[in-house]
């Protein structure tokens, strides 16, 4: 239990029955306990006895009377409650929210309380989410400067390499980056650059070689599908050149002789790739091109017999376009063989070119030469016609007598195919519409087919 003294000073003191009645009672200042009271700051704690009196507060004035706390909801939270501690939400009666706790002694029922404002005691919560929430926001910045960095560094390049490498992947080659770094990513885009220049200076290469040689043939050869021992293929052989060439050659300078060609053989030249041919060798005025030595796009004697029927198409605008400048219209022969060729690399070691060898590239550049014997501007073989049977108009003419076949041979003249409503009736009507005017050969004309004293043909009746 608890008293006072005179001096009104708070004390406490306990009692130990001994033997006989006797009493040993020792009593103690609650001065030293106060002082521990006194610290407290934001909350409120005092010190009750077994009846709910004041033995030590917070406030050292409410210490000094013997004040009655057993009305007060902590104090009889803790009086009602059998546990040694507790802890509780609470309203005064100003309807003001605390959060109270208490802890009981191990002597005369006593116990320390302490409360504080829920607002107070929320607001130091509130100032801890507070600092949370700015040291995330610190952090978020710290992450964002190193984002920004890596971004800068290493992944502003990689996107910049990747772009240039889809580039280069669809045959792009000039590309738009320089080394910014000197770690592993400026070595990577220092090795890039390097090799799209060089990727860029093979392709220049290819490009010019192909000025010269097919496109076709080119890619087959860098991809090794050309073999430079030959191999035995069938295809369909195409010759052509401009009739009275040497004529036309005598009557212009070199310059408008070069400036001809250029035109004539660009026009002439898309006509064949656009019908899957390829072009093996230009000689002067002179076509040399193939379908099936390389690759096959169908039917290889109806691809090349449409690509000399376009050129025919081509040649009439051209020529249109020559009268109106007051130029002589041209004509032109084709020849059209269709049989097996030995294909393949051709040359020396320090230089080599892409040919095809036979009779059937031999006899094809016969059937080019015969148009002017009949007056026609496409011949095709007995080979090459069983390929197309049924989807062109032929024109049967008499057999030949050819250098290099022991026996004679039938040659058809091309009208158009049958689907076309435009193709020409008959020869007659292909020569009105060719403008050829000149049926036959002249005798002198005759002694030119000669080879030494050896003819190319000869047309028999």
């Amino acid at each position: 239990p608890s008293s006072f003294l005179h001096s009104r000073e708070p004390i406490v003191g306990l009692g130990v029955p001994s033997e006989k009645g006797v009493f040993l009672v020792a009593l103690s200042s609650l001065r030293k306990i106060q002082l521990a009271f006194d610290k407290m700051s934001i909350n409120t704690s005092f010190m009750v006895n077994g009846k709910g009196i004041i033995l030590a507060h917070s406030e050292d004035k409410l210490s000094q009377v013997a004040i009655d706390y057993s009305g007060h909801e902590m104090v009889k939270f803790m009086f009602n409650n059998k546990l040694g501690n507790g802890l509780k939400l609470y309203k005064d009666i100003e309807g003001k929210s605390y959060i109270g706790a208490y802890k009981k002694l191990s002597f005369g029922n006593a116990g320390v309380i302490s409360f504080i404002n829920e607002d107070l005691a929320m607001e130091e919560v509130y100032n801890i989410q507070r600092r949370n929430l700015y040291i995330m926001i610190i952090a978020l910045c710290i992450s964002l400067l190193i984002l920004y960095y890596l971004t800068e560094k290493i992944t502003r390049p990689l996107m910049k390499l990747l772009v240039e490498t889809i580039k280069i992947s669809q045959g792009e080659f000039k590309v738009n980056i320089e080394k910014e770094t000197e770690d592993e990513v400026g070595l990577l885009s220092e090795y890039f650059i390097q090799m799209a220049r060089g990727l860029d200076e093979r392709e220049r290469v290819k490009e010019a070689f192909t000025r010269f040689i097919n496109k076709d043939i080119v890619n087959k050869v860098i991809r090794g599908e050309i073999s430079l021992g030959g191999e035995l293929r069938k295809a369909a052989i195409f010759f052509s050149d401009v009739r009275g060439f040497t004529a036309i050659a005598e009557k212009i300078s070199p310059e408008e002789l070069i400036l001809f060609l250029n035109g004539y053989l660009s026009l002439m030249v898309s006509c064949i790739g656009s019908h899957h041919g390829i072009v093996v060798d230009l000689m002067g005025d002179g076509i040399y091109a193939a379908w099936g030595a390389t690759y096959t796009a169908g039917n290889d004697c109806e691809n090349a017999i449409n690509s000399a029927l376009t050129m025919r198409k081509t040649l009439i605008q051209y020529n249109n376009y020559r009268e109106k400048e007051g130029d002589e219209p041209i004509q032109i022969g084709c020849g059209i063989n269709y049989g097996e060729v030995i294909s393949g690399m051709v040359g020396s070691f320090d230089r080599m070119q892409y040919s095809l060898i036979g009779d059937t590239v031999n006899y094809a550049s016969r059937l080019e030469s015969l148009n002017k014997a009949f007056d026609t501007d496409i011949l095709i073989s007995e080979e090459a016609k069983q390929e197309v049977e049924g989807i062109y108009k032929l024109e049967k003419l008499k057999p030949v007598k050819v250098k290099g076949k022991e026996k004679e041979q039938q040659v058809y003249a091309v009208l158009g195919r049958m689907d076309d409503p435009d193709c020409p009736s008959d020869l007659n009507s292909l020569r009105v519409l060719l403008k050829i005017t000149s049926i036959g050969l002249s005798e002198k004309e005759k002694e030119k087919l000669k080879e030494g004293h050896e003819e190319k043909y000869d047309v028999l009746d």
